[in-house]
């Protein structure tokens, strides 16, 4: 017979174990947190509010995570007298609590494994070094060490996710893939030094032209790649040769010289249908048209 949530026992509530001081007491100098444990956000640690915490994909929750199988209020963590309840609210795919459905409202343990839809999440209470450490540890697996921006681990993480969930529902889906023209040629002319400036400088230019939820990250050396939720083809066109545009006419200073260079990009989009079978013809199709538009003549964008 399952055991209720609601009647596990926990240490955290001992007054005295071993003749040291309780669990709770050590646990009231520290913060209520939530440590994400899979998919493209692993390691990311968020701390709880101090009364109530709405989880969702909406804008108007607390902690937003645009994914397709989180509804848009999915669940609240509660904070009673230092008692923490998780409550569902009514989302489609449901919370778990350790593998448990909660139909009720039902008290968190140091520890308890929280899912809701594709995201699970770990609860616990850490303290600033915890959680700084944490985060750095999530950080260096995500991000590209040269640019900042996204790695090609992460992008491939959420690529394949947003793909399966295009096909499984006539989502949209679209990626811009571009490198920099001539780039050995820089290089050579330049220095290496110069070579990794610019992309780091380019990269900074083109992070903000997306939206929040889409996903910019460094494919491979002097490659970039975009994907982009619900844009059409003349959406992700336009966006591209925005990119190309701002590229073309940024100067990057370097060493006293100033280097202007061009990109090329190819575009692809996804509306649940049979082009393509799997997240790797996808980008297979977006890297031909990648080398179009570098045999057309480069410094242009390439969508068929």
């Amino acid at each position: 017979m399952k055991k209720n949530p609601e009647q596990r026992d926990h240490t955290l509530y001992h007054s005295k174990i071993d003749g040291r001081e309780s669990v709770a007491q050590e646990i009231a100098a520290r913060s209520p947190c939530l440590t994400v444990i899979n998919g493209a956000q692993i390691g990311q640690v968020y701390r709880l509010k101090d009364g109530a915490t709405v989880i969702g994909r909406g804008g108007d929750v607390d902690m937003v995570f645009p994914f397709p199988s989180v509804s848009r209020r999915h669940l609240m963590i509660v904070n009673r007298q230092n008692k923490y309840m998780i409550s569902d609210l009514e989302s489609t795919n449901g919370t778990y609590v350790n593998r448990d459905r909660i139909i009720h409202p039902v008290t968190l343990f140091e520890g308890d494994k929280i899912t809701a839809g594709e995201i699970s999440f770990r609860f616990s209470f850490n303290d600033e070094e915890d959680t700084h450490f944490q985060n750095q540890l999530r950080e260096m697996a995500v991000t590209d060490g040269l640019t900042r921006t996204f790695n090609k681990r992460y992008f491939m993480e959420v690529a394949e996710r947003e793909f399966n969930y295009a096909r499984r529902n006539a989502g949209l889906i679209s990626l811009i893939l571009f490198d920099v023209d001539y780039f050995k040629k820089l290089n050579d002319t330049y220095g290496h030094e110069a070579g990794d400036y610019v992309l780091s400088e380019m990269a900074a230019v083109i992070e903000g032209q997306g939206r929040t939820y889409d996903v910019f990250a460094r494919y491979g050396g002097e490659e970039f790649v975009m994907l982009l939720r619900g844009l059409d083809m003349a959406q992700s066109v336009k966006l591209a040769d925005r990119i190309r545009t701002l590229v073309q006419n940024k100067i990057f200073k370097f060493g006293g010289k100033e280097i202007q260079i061009t990109v090329s990009l190819g575009v692809a989009i996804y509306q649940g249908d049979s082009a393509y079978d799997s997240i790797g013809q996808f980008i297979q199709a977006a890297d031909e048209r990648l080398y179009k538009a570098k045999h057309a003549g480069r410094n242009q964008v390439c969508s068929e």
